[in-house]
Formats: C-alpha cells, sequence, structure tokens
C-alpha cells in the first residue's frame, strides 16, 4: 500500500506542476512540457528513492545486448499498427461519448525542422527518461510484491491515465505493458526508456512528415467519393496491418524471451491486494481519474 501512496503523492505534485505552469508558461508549450516531466515526475521520485536509500533496490540498470536493443526496437515499430488500431477504436468511443477530445501534443504545430528537432527532446526524450524513472523504477519496484501480472497492470494503468489524453488510454495502456516486459525480461530500466523514446520519435516523425498531406475537407470528399468514413478506413487499414505484423512480433518476443532467460528479473508474489492497500489505491486512482475528468469537460465545454 506505501507504493499506492508514493503514487498519489507524486500524481498531487505533478498536478501541480501543472496547474502552475499553465499560468506562467503558457507561452512556451515546450518548457511547460519539460518543467513538468522533470520537476512533476523526476525529481520527486529520485529525491524518495535519495531519501528513503532504494535508489539500488528500485533503480534497476544493467548492460543491455546489442541484439535485444534490436528487438526492442522492432518490436516498437512493428506495434505502431497495432496501437494505431487501438487509439482507433478509443478515439471512436470518446467521440461518440463526449466529443473531440485533444492532448498536450496536439497543441504543439511541427511546420519546421529545427520545431521536429526540439519536440524530440522534449516529447520524446524527455519523457522517455522521466516517465520511466517515475513508474520503471519506484512505482513498478514497490508493487512487484503484488506479483508480475498485477504489478504490470497497476503500473500500466497510471501510466495510460497519467497522461490525460482519453481516447489514448488503450494504447498507452497497451505500450506501457510492453515497455514492463522489457524491463522484466533485460533487468535494466535502459530497455523500457529506449522502447518509450523510439514510440515517441515515430510519432513525432508522423506529425511532422504528415504536414504536407491534404487537409481533413479534402481528406473527408476522397472518404466520402468511396463511401467510406474516416474511422472505417482506419480500422480497415490498421486492423489489415496488424493482423499481418501480430505473428512477427510474436516471434520477435519469443527470441527476446529466449535471450532474456539469465537477465530476468525475480517477481515472487508476497502479498495481495488486502483492506490496506485498496484503501490506499483508491485514493491514487481518484487522482488520476480527476486528471483525465478535467481534461474531458475541459473539451466537451470547448465545443460546446
Amino acid at each position: 500500500y506505501q507504493s499506492f501512496i508514493l503514487i498519489t503523492a507524486v500524481m498531487i505534485i505533478f498536478l501541480g506542476v501543472q496547474t502552475a505552469g499553465i499560468f506562467f508558461l503558457k507561452d512556451n508549450l515546450y518548457l511547460y512540457q519539460a518543467v513538468c516531466e522533470i520537476l512533476g515526475l523526476a525529481i520527486p521520485v529520485l529525491l524518495y528513492m535519495l531519501i528513503t536509500g532504494r535508489v539500488k533496490e528500485n533503480v534497476h540498470i544493467k548492460k543491455v545486448s546489442g541484439r535485444n536493443l534490436l528487438i526492442i526496437v522492432a518490436v516498437v515499430i512493428l506495434s505502431i499498427p497495432v496501437s494505431m488500431l487501438l487509439a482507433t477504436f478509443n478515439m471512436w468511443i470518446v467521440e461518440n461519448l463526449f466529443g473531440i477530445t485533444s492532448g498536450l501534443e496536439d497543441s504543439i504545430t511541427i511546420n519546421r525542422f529545427d520545431e521536429y528537432i526540439k519536440s524530440i527532446l522534449v516529447m520524446a526524450l524527455t519523457p522517455a527518461i522521466c516517465e520511466e524513472i517515475a513508474f520503471r523504477t519506484a512505482f513498478m519496484s514497490g508493487l512487484e510484491r503484488l506479483g508480475r501480472t498485477l504489478c504490470f497492470f497497476f503500473v500500466s494503468l497510471f501510466f495510460s491515465l497519467a497522461h490525460m489524453i482519453p481516447e489514448k488510454l488503450l494504447s498507452t495502456f497497451a505500450l506501457s505493458l510492453l515497455l514492463c516486459y522489457f524491463l522484466y525480461r533485460t533487468g535494466s530500466v535502459l530497455s523500457a526508456m529506449l522502447g518509450h523514446f523510439i514510440n515517441n520519435f515515430i510519432a513525432l516523425t508522423i506529425t511532422y512528415a504528415s504536414k504536407n498531406t491534404p487537409t481533413e475537407a479534402d481528406s473527408a470528399e476522397l472518404l466520402k467519393a468511396y463511401g467510406l468514413t474516416e474511422y472505417s478506413l482506419s480500422f480497415i487499414v490498421w486492423g489489415a496491418l496488424s493482423l499481418l505484423l501480430i505473428p512477427v512480433i510474436v516471434i520477435l518476443l519469443n527470441k527476446f524471451k529466449h535471450n532474456t532467460e539469465t537477465t530476468k528479473i525475480t517477481i515472487i508474489k508476497e502479498s495481495k491486494m488486502d483492506g490496506n492497500a485498496i484503501a490506499a489505491f483508491l485514493p491514487a486512482l481518484t487522482v488520476f481519474m480527476i486528471l483525465v475528468a478535467i481534461v474531458i469537460v475541459s473539451n466537451v465545454l470547448g465545443v460546446l
């Protein structure tokens, strides 16, 4: 239950930094993002581990072989269509229930190459380091005593909710499960950081590359001509690619599993979700749900 209390405390700090940043850094979204990640997540967690003397216990760092790093990169790249399929389904649900919502990355335009480089540093590299320090070190290490399944589930649940992007909850949850698995098998948070960075890097690259694509109006006319909607086309394209690539991903993960038999972290279930754990979990979940609710309400009011 102490881990849930830590998660609650860090998320309250994170929310406080975000709120303060809105007033003082509203004109510089790149700086706002960096400050939130560093001051709101990484520093509180690092201070906690230093004060409690748990740095060595919580931070798993080992050398990861080159072939395993290549597998991690390949799996993340090949998983993009699956992620897009989940995001499309998630977005369809959110749009029908609440209307379109948008996250921070939708507020940042990438029209020039210098903006692209800045985005990679601030929105790909910084989160890959800071969020992994928080979620795949202190949080994950503290929850390991619940067993591998519950540990992965809770870390991924809070990871997806912390991003406060309702239409990407499913894809972010799936990404987190993958990152947890990378850390678990390699025994090194560096593998999770790499996977996280590659995922964000690809997303930003797609955003930058799509600046010259047809406008929404042109795309709508083209889809109408073929009797399709944007969602139906996305489901068809991403669904077909997912069916083709999932077998390849499974093969790579089996190879990865074979390569990491000697490096995996031993996770032994030492406790269960008793009354104390549930009592600590509910406030943590409430804080995260409030964050997501704020995003949904603000977007609904914006539409109205």
